[in-house]
């Protein structure tokens, strides 16, 4: 890469490598060893979002999604581009967040851990997204921390962690929160 960066996160699909760090997006192509440097630029809107990706995520279908921290990043091969989605989207598209964590592809749903906003679940084709936060008032909702990692489990419960929130699952089906914490 030519200087120091750190490395956030790495995506192997078929042939491409794909790593996330500080400094903007890396396309590795195994087959031929061609390494492509994707970075924000003011003046095109086709660029990322901004140059720190924080996590990335792949659909069944190949599609590509960059987490920074001024939103998601769909990948477009054919046009070798990217068209952004964030919380000043204002339509069905909107994050609750810009500050992306962590993200889990799961057939069409991406589930996206934020650092203020929650989490939100966004369904392809369509993008349509869903944002579960925490309400003091309602007790099983998710805990006020930033999520920091998701998982799935065998039987479709979801489990996130949370920054000093501890652990939260959210049964398949289910729009509660069970948390464990150490109290």
């Amino acid at each position: 890469f030519g200087e120091a960066v750190f490395i956030s996160s790495l995506l192997k699909k078929d042939n491409i490598l794909w790593i996330g760090v500080d400094n903007g997006l890396y396309k590795f192509l195994t087959n031929n060893n061609s390494l492509e440097h994707y970075t924000h630029s003011e003046s095109d809107k086709n660029s990322i979002s901004q140059d720190m990706v924080t996590n990335l995520a792949v659909f069944d279908d190949g599609t590509l999604v960059a987490g920074t921290l001024r939103g998601l990043n769909m990948y477009n091969a054919e046009k070798n581009s990217f068209s952004r989605i964030s919380s000043k989207s204002g339509d069905k598209t909107s994050l609750s967040n810009d500050y992306i964590n962590c993200l889990l592809a799961d057939n069409d749903v991406l589930w996206i851990g934020t650092e203020s906003g929650g989490i939100n679940k966004m369904m392809l084709p369509k993008l349509i997204t869903r944002n579960y936060i925490h309400n003091a008032d309602i007790p099983n909702t998710l805990s006020p921390n930033p999520v920091n990692a998701i998982y799935e489990d065998k039987s479709g419960d979801l489990w996130l962690g949370t920054v000093e929130g501890g652990l939260n699952r959210k049964p398949k089906g289910s729009s509660s929160f069970i948390h464990y914490t150490t109290h």
